[in-house]
């Protein structure tokens, strides 16, 4: 479609300005840029060198619209070919200018989905860990006041005691 409308646009400047038509056919070929309507071009400078309209190789080409090809040829058998080429150049962008704005339309529920996820994500990462934490200082405190404190020793009282008064000291002597 853009190339559609480039194409239109230059060549209705070109014959509006009184340039031949295979010289305005090789400047919009050079304009375009694009190896499908290289071909076009192409077959456009044959058909007008063996006197056959040049909207025949607009028509065979898939392209270009059939509105398009059609216009051409109006245009050709009337003798306004330039006017006839702004009106498609004018109507191929207006075409284009609501394709991009329906795709771009269609696109913007998808980039806010995809925001949303990420945002999301980010915030899940962040609020995790604070939330395992708070998890384990429950845990801990739950642990703390349900269990005697003797419990988070491997030892009892009793064992210090029995230790300290009956297990022989290095010294070799008993504690008393």
């Amino acid at each position: 479609q853009p190339y559609t409308t480039r194409a239109s646009w230059t060549l209705s400047t070109l014959l509006g300005a009184g340039v031949g038509i295979l010289d305005a056919i090789g400047i919009c070929r050079e304009v375009t840029n694009n190896i499908p309507f290289d071909r076009m071009w192409t077959d456009m400078e044959v058909y007008i060198r063996n006197g056959q309209p040049m909207s025949d190789a607009v028509f065979e080409s898939p392209y270009v619209p059939q509105y398009v090809a059609s216009m051409m040829a109006s245009g050709e058998k009337s003798g306004r070919l330039p006017e006839v080429m702004d009106k498609v150049a004018n109507f191929a962008d207006e075409e284009l200018e609501v394709r991009v704005k329906t795709a771009s339309s269609m696109i913007e529920p998808l980039m806010i989905l995809i925001m949303g996820s990420v945002v999301g994500g980010v915030a899940i990462a962040m609020l995790l860990p604070i939330f395992s934490m708070s998890k384990v200082i429950t845990n801990w405190y739950t642990v703390c006041h349900t269990k005697p404190i003797q419990d988070y020793f491997h030892f009892h009282y009793t064992d210090v005691l029995h230790r300290h008064f009956f297990v022989a000291h290095p010294s070799g002597t008993r504690a008393t």
